[in-house]
């Protein structure tokens, strides 16, 4: 095991664990989300300006979710 490997499993307990996860093209029930700035969003109302990637993350105090974010930013 690598220390990485030692790390994330100490930190984060859903390491190692199966989830379902969502397929490519599949349809979700639509929700709404409060964003930061009070505003409300909608799944179908983005939908509408185009495709859509969700990205859930822990938190941006986590070094990992921090790099991952600034990746998608590219």
């Amino acid at each position: 095991m690598t220390i990485n490997d030692w790390f994330m499993q100490a930190i984060d307990t859903g390491v190692g664990k199966k989830f379902d996860t969502l397929k490519l093209d599949q349809s979700i029930k639509d929700w709404e989300l409060e964003l930061s700035t009070t505003h409300i969003m909608t799944i179908s109302g983005k939908l509408k300006q185009g495709p859509l990637l969700l990205v859930f993350i822990r938190g941006t105090w986590f070094p990992f979710c921090r790099l991952h974010l600034k990746n998608l930013a590219l």
